[in-house]
Order: structure tokens, then sequence, then C-alpha cells
């Protein structure tokens, strides 16, 4: 587990190399940071903060890895809540952590971005479906009715 003590004004971190964070955050890339930000889980703005970041780079090193991200709201930028967010992971993956933010108009492969995209997804075919569908379509007629893209919840 994570742990820090005060001495000579600084923190210092032990890193308990058994966590299955921390044995997933050394393999992180750019390609599975969604993966493991749900992993992280979180609560309030650090779950926003990493739910819509995207991962550039992750310099490991010790006694401090270093992530890269980039946002898409100015808000998250905020240096305190980069110092909660820091805080959160290097607890729970048993080791320090510093993260550097970037903003970027338009954040592609964040987690929130592509559970959006998923659920767009699975609302596209259900209007599809929906709207092939002979009883549905038997209602319409008789009640001079339609189907409404926004009515569909997932």
């Amino acid at each position: 587990m994570f742990h820090s003590s005060v001495s000579d004004g600084e923190k210092r971190t032990s890193v308990d190399l058994s966590s299955s964070l921390g044995k997933l955050f050394r393999k992180v890339d750019t390609t599975n940071w969604p993966h493991f930000v749900k992993r992280l889980g979180g609560s309030g703005l650090v779950k926003q903060f990493l739910s819509q970041s995207e991962l550039v780079s992750i310099n490991y090193s010790n006694p401090i890895s270093v992530c890269l991200v980039k946002v898409d709201s100015s808000f998250l930028m905020d240096l305190e809540l980069a110092k909660k967010v820091n805080f959160y992971v290097s607890d729970k993956i048993g080791q320090a952590v510093e993260f550097k933010t970037e903003f970027f108009d338009k954040v592609e492969s964040s987690l929130l971005k592509i559970e959006q995209d998923e659920k767009e997804k699975l609302i596209n075919d259900a209007y599809a479906k929906i709207s092939k569908s002979e009883a549905v379509k038997a209602f319409i007629r008789r009640f001079d009715g339609r189907v409404l893209r926004e009515s569909i919840k997932h």
C-alpha cells in the first residue's frame, strides 16, 4: 500500500509491488488508458478528471512517475485538482504519480468519449431495429405516430 511520511519537509513514498493496480499501471499505454481509468474508480472531480483525460505519455521512474494527459476542459487544469488526482492515483497504485495536463479542444480517446460513442452506437442500433419492426410500423400508421430517437434510453 502507499505510505507517506514527512521527513525534512518532503513526502516519502514506499511502493508495494504486489498491488494489482500498481502492476497494471506499469503496463499502461495510450491504448489501454481508458481501461485503467475505469479500474481506478474514484468519485467527484477526481473521477471526472480521469474520465475526461487522454493519455499522451508516461515517464516511469523512481521515486515518481509522470503522466502527461490531454484534457478538453480548462476547468480540469486546476492545480489543486491535479494535486488531488496525484494523491488519489498514487494511493491506489502504491507509487507516487504526478499528472501534467495539456489543454486540447477535442479529446478523442478518453474513457468518457469512448463510453459516449458506445452508448450512441447502441441507441442508433436500437433505433434502426425499432424502425424496421412491423409491429411498430403498424402502430405508427394506426395512430399517425413516429419513433423519436431521443426517447430511446440505454
